[in-house]
C-alpha cells in the first residue's frame, strides 16, 4: 500500500541528482535542465550543501517575463532558499503532505546530510496510480471468487466502466 512506501523505495541510486554551484548563471542552469531532461535542479553551495531549488518555473516567472538576461541573473538570486529535504525512509503519505503543503514539486532526499537523490510530485503519482492499479486488481480477484463459490451473486455492468454490481 502507498501509505506502507518509503521515499528511499522511489529514488534511483543510480540516477544522480542534477546540481549548480548557486553562483552559477540561471542560462547555465537552463542548459543542464535541458541536457538532463529535468524540471530542477539543487542549487549547492562552495562546501556542497544545498542552497537551494530553482525549477524552470522559476526561471520563466522571474527572468524570462520580467525580459532579464539569463546569462546575467545568478541562480541564488531566483532558487528557492531554505529547502526542506526528506530521508529515504520518509513516508511517502508524508511527503506528499509536506509538499502539498508547502506547494513543491520536488524534495531532496538526503543522508547524513548529502543529497542522495530527488523525490518529484511525479515519482509520487506514478506510486499512487500503482497503488489504485493492484487495489483495482485485487477487488476484481474477490469478486471473481465471490462469484464462483455464489453463482450469479455478481453481475457485470454493461456500461463503459464495467463495474460490478452485487
Amino acid at each position: 500500500m502507498f501509505e506502507d512506501k518509503r521515499v528511499g523505495e522511489l529514488i534511483d541510486p543510480d540516477r544522480p541528482v542534477v546540481t549548480i554551484n548557486a553562483d552559477a548563471p540561471v542560462s547555465q542552469a537552463a542548459v543542464l535542465m535541458r541536457n538532463n531532461e529535468v524540471g530542477c535542479v539543487v542549487a549547492l553551495n562552495a562546501q556542497g550543501d544545498i542552497a537551494g531549488i530553482l525549477s524552470e518555473r522559476d526561471i520563466v516567472r522571474k527572468v524570462v517575463a520580467s525580459r532579464g538576461d539569463p546569462d546575467k541573473v545568478g541562480v541564488r538570486e531566483i532558487m528557492t532558499g531554505n529547502v526542506l529535504a526528506v530521508t529515504a525512509n520518509t513516508g511517502l503519505a508524508k511527503a506528499e503532505k509536506v509538499m502539498g503543503e508547502r506547494g513543491v514539486r520536488h524534495l531532496p532526499v538526503v543522508r547524513d546530510g548529502k543529497l542522495v537523490g530527488m523525490l518529484s510530485a511525479r515519482d509520487i503519482l506514478a506510486q499512487q496510480l500503482c497503488t489504485a492499479q493492484g487495489l483495482l486488481m485485487q477487488n476484481a480477484r474477490i469478486m471473481k471468487e465471490v462469484e464462483r463459490f455464489h453463482p450469479g451473486s455478481t453481475k457485470q455492468d454493461e456500461s463503459a466502466l464495467k463495474r460490478f454490481v452485487i
